[in-house]
């Protein structure tokens, strides 16, 4: 009974993948955290312990539903050290997010999903999904957009780190998308998900590859 991952840009198609996963085939989704909580209201530097700690109540879900469902998926990673690694606004809020994450991995609270599936479509695509989805406004999506390529090299990596880890799909269709993904997940065993090593390994590769902001 696997954790997966889904993960890509947005409006590539994510968040209907695993609905359909869970209405056709008994998925059990972990929605994002803005979807699943609601933020207090906080302090700037209380923002980020509050995120951190959400996540870690993303995985806390993801690991219960596995004694009732076949099947958990993540919509959206809840390691999301990558992004602040492409955007770079906060060294203080990397370095916590660092001490966060080891500490809860050491202590079996955290950990990795058995497989992550990288959704991607051309910019094109993107866009004229973006704006044909009436349901959400997606406010930051421009931004996102400078997050794809960044992205992908970290999975790529990710991969490296542990040989077909990652799975990339091109998003022409949920029906494909959905295929795919149980091809995948149907010789999938499960992995060492509370991996202090893949972890660290992800950190150096973090530290060793900065964005170029220019």
């Amino acid at each position: 009974m696997p954790i997966i991952c889904l993960e890509g840009a947005s409006a590539v198609g994510k968040t209907t993948t695993s609905k359909t996963l869970a209405e056709q085939y008994g998925a059990y989704i972990v929605e994002e955290v803005h979807f699943l909580f609601e933020q207090p209201k906080l302090e700037p530097h209380e923002i980020t312990q509050w995120l951190l700690e959400r996540q870690l109540d993303r995985w806390r879900i993801a690991r219960e539903k596995l004694q009732s469902h076949d099947l958990v998926v993540l919509d959206g990673d809840h390691f999301k050290m990558w992004y602040d690694w492409i955007y770079g606004e906060d060294k203080a809020a990397f370095q916590t997010s660092y001490s966060f994450f080891k500490k809860e991995i050491m202590n079996s609270h955290f950990g990795f999903p058995d497989k992550y599936f990288v959704l991607y479509i051309n910019q094109e695509e993107l866009t004229t999904r973006k704006v044909n989805d009436t349901t959400r406004s997606r406010r930051n999506f421009e931004k996102h957009l400078k997050l794809i390529d960044p992205q992908k090299e970290y999975f790529k990596a990710l991969n490296n780190f542990r040989p077909n880890y990652v799975e990339f799909i091109e998003a022409k269709s949920v029906e494909q998308n959905i295929q795919i993904i149980l091809d995948s997940v149907s010789n999938l065993s499960s992995t060492n998900r509370d991996s202090l090593e893949l972890f660290e390994n992800v950190m150096e590769w973090f530290c060793r590859n900065e964005i170029d902001e220019s």
